[in-house]
């Protein structure tokens, strides 16, 4: 929902030893075409429609629709909006003020978060409201702002732990996969993983298990040793972390459809043509 008018409330003054207090809130559907200085007072900001160029002394952002951006106490900034820019702000100060800035990592280089969907009915909604609401109201919105910033950055931290994870494993697998000792338990105690968060990090991450990605590597070996010119199939099976040859042949000809034996005769064929 929005309005067809800008919208400017101001919070009723308060003790200014509070922690936490908003200064006025504001629904902007007609920006300036610039809007630059600086501040004395935090302000964020929640973008309801159009684009517009965000600069800061770290940087220049383009800030779009369910994107939040931050303007600092004195710190010098710019906007320059495009002529369908709507954004909605509250200006806001207080000890915890800078205490939730320090918690979240919001600076000069770290001023905009993208994509928070979930913040779109708040801002687009929390206008008009009685005057004696409006402090509860505004400081709320501030608040479960950085409530969507905090949630947004621990998924995306939980998913860089678990590419991480996947990618330390796939690491161990392609140094050790001649091993015939190698598993998934065997990796998880050299890395320090839980069989379940590993299996479940690798698969995610690469659309393959595990066992599966370990068989690639050593057949993928196998047949790199063949295209050399090694003839020997048991010495290529011990190569590649299998101690039955015969059990290796199986897993070859699934992979390629061709047993080892069949594989070697196709390039002597080859070679002599």
């Amino acid at each position: 929902m929005f309005f067809d008018r800008n919208i400017c409330q101001f919070v009723p003054k308060a003790d200014a030893a509070q922690l936490l207090h908003p200064l006025h809130f504001v629904v902007e559907l007609k920006s300036p075409l610039v809007e630059n200085g600086s501040l004395s007072v935090y302000r964020v900001h929640f973008v309801l429609e159009g684009t517009a160029k965000f600069k800061t002394r770290c940087g220049e952002f383009l800030v779009q629709p369910n994107d939040v951006f931050f303007c600092l106490p004195g710190k010098n900034y710019s906007l320059e909006p495009n002529k369908d820019f709507k954004y909605a702000y509250v200006s806001y100060f207080g000890i915890r003020a800078a205490a939730l800035a320090d918690k979240y990592k919001v600076s000069e280089k770290n001023c905009v978060f993208k994509n928070l969907n979930d913040l779109k009915w708040l801002y687009s909604n929390a206008l008009p409201i009685p005057e004696e609401e409006l402090s509860v109201r505004a400081e709320s919105v501030i608040l479960y702002t950085f409530s969507a910033i905090g949630a947004k950055v621990s998924s995306a931290r939980v998913i860089d732990l678990q590419q991480n994870a996947a990618s330390d494993a796939r690491n161990f697998i392609d140094a050790h996969f001649s091993d015939p000792n190698l598993s998934l338990n065997l990796t998880c105690k050299q890395l320090s993983y839980s069989p379940k968060y590993l299996s479940t990090s690798f698969t995610k991450r690469y659309g393959l298990t595990f066992t599966k990605y370990l068989s690639n590597v050593r057949l993928d070996h196998a047949k790199g040793l063949f295209d050399r010119g090694i003839t020997s199939i048991k010495t290529v099976a011990f190569s590649c972390g299998y101690t039955d040859p015969l059990y290796f042949s199986k897993v070859f000809k699934g992979a390629f459809s061709l047993s080892p034996r069949d594989y070697l005769k196709k390039i002597q064929q080859t070679k002599n043509k």
